[in-house]
């Protein structure tokens, strides 16, 4: 007789029809972690951080070996089962196992045949799978364990593929008009997911199928009151919008697809050796959004709404112009509705990587993170590939901060519906895959305002409002060079201190370039702009040496002038639309400037000592 291992509900070994359940928790714990990952070494860190998330015992060892020996007993109960065994193995764990014989598999593997005959239009038999899904559950996952730890969160994430698995099912039983049906198992739902607002949107089309108005209306005032109470929220729209229909006899509401769109979709995969732990990456996010508002609130909707395709928001603009704040405060704002975690990678903490090698230890970071990592990867598409298999169908938020090109960034996109990523670079970055693509300009007058209110107070700034204005002209609308002029504002004595800064910036500009703020210099993000630019794209980088010697506004297009005017270099058109991708031009009355800041450092790098020029090859001395 097969043992069957049961984790969709009771934590269980079943042989036959009879139990041989272990006693205690953490052994039951250490059978759940080892169902999930079976087939799968599991190493013994993982256990303990499974186990004992965050105060494991000194015995931590000696305890698993014991849990472990409790397991086998059991398992050997089914001497005739060869096909099941746990086997210890360096530094951890494999439980072998059948993937038939275990429950989530069955689970799974129902799943995907549903949504494969529901996306082939076959609703009667999708429904018939969903059903025998839906009967392999026996109560929530690991029933009676913490949830606590990676382990935990796995479990809840079963329990949320339940919920998504019983939505499918009522969408399709109320398009099969199976609605007197439904009524009693979303009854039964809400009893357990009182706050699930679909469940009460799919209940009230069901009981006004069922020619239950009277109760369909009363089930939207239960709702209002169950939300008032526990939240202190109204109904989402669609449920109001439902209300007023069923008030209105609305016709659309017997055609029984009243926005029965599908619901945000974590696929199931083919084992439930994919269930993943559960990352929070994302770096503190800022005090203030320095006037990007509606900017924020703009990307903020997109990737609230794009729960049904894989979205990607790429957000750009001048260097230390505030794009990974803007990008950090979103994802922070999102970080709910990607509830299967969020990942983060600085591409330029990297090393700037460039090349597919360097891109390979950049994407096993983020599989580590995933507890995914394989050494076997030999190269970043094959690392890629398996990075897009692991979150495929999740709910995961990828934030890639200052990449350099779209060839790195395309390694590092999800590519299936549920998941996201923000990507923020000076750089245009040419992705078709981009969703809503944001460029920010400097900050405005009044945001520049706000930022020096925050730092110096509302009586400083009302008593040197024009000083004030005059220094955020002095920083170009650069929020971290305003920042660094305020911190240095409230360092000095003197009565006046704003009159006195912009009077010895506006003297010596130089002067703000070494101005600091939270470590940094205020020039530092263009001089590492720069230092990318050097290394991808080098034509274009001793163009703007060139440029930045000519001073003033450039004519758009015309460089006959420059390239006769004892330039070192012909400058070409190419070359200045780099440029302007990299925001280091900007477009200004029908030409095209070089931005204050970005010339000093040019002429900080073109230093004579430093370099020989041979055509556009730079080559130190």
């Amino acid at each position: 007789m097969q043992v069957e291992l049961r984790v969709l509900g009771t934590v269980d070994i079943i042989y036959g029809s009879t139990s041989v359940a272990l006693r205690g928790v953490k052994p039951k714990q250490l059978l759940a972690a080892l169902v999930l990952n079976s087939n799968t070494f599991l190493s013994v860190g993982r256990i303990i951080e499974a186990l004992w998330p965050f105060d494991p015992p000194v015995s931590v060892h000696h305890n698993i070996r014991t849990y472990a020996t409790a397991i086998r007993q059991r398992l050997r109960c089914s001497s005739n089962d060869n096909t099941v065994a746990l086997l210890a193995t360096t530094g951890g764990y494999l439980l072998r196992v059948p993937p038939e014989q275990v429950d989530v598999t069955k689970f799974v593997t129902h799943i995907t045949s549903a949504r494969e005959k529901r996306a082939a239009g076959d609703t009667c038999n999708a429904a018939s799978d969903l059903t025998r899904a839906l009967g392999i559950w026996r109560g929530s996952a690991g029933e009676g364990l913490p949830r606590e730890g990676w382990l935990g969160n796995a479990l809840l994430a079963l329990d949320e593929q339940r919920l998504l698995a019983v939505e499918e099912r009522v969408q399709l039983w109320l398009q099969l008009g199976r609605h007197t049906e439904l009524v009693p198992e979303l009854m039964s739902e809400l009893t357990e997911q009182p706050l699930r607002e679909s469940f009460w949107r799919y209940l009230m089309l069901a009981q006004y199928n069922s020619g239950r108005t009277s109760d369909a209306l009363a089930s939207y005032e239960k709702v209002r009151s169950v939300l008032a109470e526990h939240l202190g929220i109204d109904p989402w729209p669609a449920l109001a919008e439902l209300h007023q229909a069923i008030l209105r006899h609305d016709p659309v509401l017997g055609r029984h697809c009243l926005g029965l769109t599908d619901m945000p979709v974590r696929r199931a995969a083919t084992s439930p050796v994919n269930v993943l732990p559960t990352p929070r990456q994302l770096p503190a996010p800022p005090v203030d959004l320095a006037d990007r508002r509606q900017t924020y609130s703009r990307i903020t909707q997109v990737l609230r709404e794009g729960a049904s395709k894989p979205v990607t928001i790429a957000i750009t603009g001048p260097p230390g112009i505030g794009k990974s704040a803007l990008a950090q405060q979103v994802a922070h704002t999102v970080a709910s509705e990607f509830s299967d975690g969020q990942l983060y990678v600085d591409l330029r903490e990297l090393g700037q990587p460039r090349h597919p090698e360097a891109m390979l230890a950049v994407v096993r970071s983020l599989l580590r993170s995933l507890g995914k990592d394989d050494a076997s990867f030999t190269t970043a598409s094959e690392a890629a590939a398996h990075f897009r298999s692991s979150i495929a169908g999740r709910r995961l938020l990828v934030l890639i901060d200052n990449a350099v090109s779209a060839r790195q960034v395309r390694y590092l996109l999800p590519a299936y519906p549920g998941s996201a990523a923000i990507i923020t670079s000076c750089r245009q970055l040419d992705l078709s895959v981009v969703n809503e693509q944001v460029t920010l300009d400097p900050i405005s007058l009044t945001g520049g305002m706000e930022i020096l209110r925050r730092i110096i107070g509302d009586d400083q700034l009302r008593a040197e409002t024009e000083a004030a204005k005059g220094l955020i002209k002095v920083c170009d609308g650069a929020p971290l060079a305003l920042r660094a002029a305020g911190r240095h504002l409230t360092q000095q004595p003197c009565s006046a201190p704003t009159q006195h800064l912009y009077n010895k910036l506006s003297a010596d500009p130089k002067l703000l370039d070494d101005l600091r703020f939270d470590g940094r210099r205020s020039a530092e993000p263009v001089a590492v702009a720069l230092a990318e630019l050097r290394a991808v794209e080098f034509r274009a980088s001793a163009a703007l040496v060139e440029l930045s010697a000519v001073g003033g506004r450039l004519k758009d297009i015309e460089f006959s002038e420059l390239n006769r005017g004892g330039a070192r270099n012909r400058i070409r058109r190419a070359d200045v639309d780099v440029l302007l991708d990299f925001h280091l031009l900007r477009r200004q009355a029908g030409g095209f400037v070089v931005p204050d800041v970005v010339r000093r450092q040019c002429e900080a790098d073109a230093h004579p000592a430093r370099y020989r020029v041979q055509g556009f090859c730079k080559v130190p001395i």
